[in-house]
């Protein structure tokens, strides 16, 4: 006689194994994260390393050589007379002195209103019924990418004989703002460029895939997907304007 089967319950996946499985199993780390949106773990390491990071830049780059960088990204400032921009550079020195705090901060307000975007494109715009909860440790997790960049950028500052020839704005070929020239592309062109990011693209993909566990429907990543890409792109062709209008 036939006996009906009975399904075998997910096997669940620890903290620290989703960390790792975002970057090795993504499908099965975000069923996971929908059966279970636990992320406080995840979040303590983008805090840290993030904090950590703009911590061992201004150590191993300087707080001065780190304001010039970031100034000299403006037209604006390249016009100034010497002993302006000097000045200017001193005082935005010390500024980044309080960036690993900074940061840390941010990264939680970033995620929270990330999250609080994405819980409206899943409940309204895809069809949903999630929770803040739940979305928030989608987005948490698949910003993992943006943490592996700053832990690769700090790997190549501290392998750089000479630390004053990295390049903190755009420090990895990540990019295609990093292969042009600034000074003779428009600005709009080279900041959209900057932003057509492999790391950005990939927690893109990232938040699609989780959206769409959240949905029960693993058929309805391609909907997910579009759905983020489109607010992507919104986003990046809004802020490559900004750019170009305040350089």
């Amino acid at each position: 006689m036939a006996t009906a089967s009975t399904p075998t319950p997910s096997v669940p996946m620890s903290s620290l194994a989703r960390i790792g499985g975002v970057f090795t199993a993504p499908g099965r780390t975000f069923q996971s994260i929908a059966e279970a949106p636990h992320f406080y773990l995840c979040w303590a390491v983008e805090i840290v390393v993030g904090a950590g990071y703009f911590w061992f830049l201004v150590r191993h780059l300087g707080a001065y050589e780190v304001a010039r960088q970031s100034m000299m990204q403006s037209s604006r400032a390249q016009a100034m007379d010497p002993a302006t921009l000097q000045n200017a550079i001193n005082a935005t020195a010390g500024f980044y002195h309080f960036m690993p705090l900074i940061v840390g901060v941010s990264v939680i307000i970033v995620t929270l209103v990330l999250a609080a975007i994405f819980l409206g494109v899943a409940n309204f715009l895809l069809g949903m019924e999630t929770k803040f909860k739940a979305v928030l440790a989608v987005v948490v997790h698949a910003m993992l990418p943006q943490t592996l960049l700053a832990v690769l950028s700090a790997l190549v500052l501290a392998l750089m004989a000479d630390p004053t020839a990295f390049r903190y704005v755009n420090p990895l070929g990540s990019n295609f703002g990093f292969f042009l020239d600034k000074a003779s592309t428009p600005a709009f062109l080279y900041a959209f460029a900057t932003h057509l990011d492999i790391f950005a693209l990939w927690t893109v993909v990232l938040l699609g895939l989780g959206l769409a566990r959240l949905s029960g429907r693993r058929g309805k990543f391609s909907s997910s997907f579009w759905a983020v890409f489109a607010l992507w792109m919104f986003f990046i062709i809004v802020a490559s304007g900004a750019t170009a209008v305040l350089a």
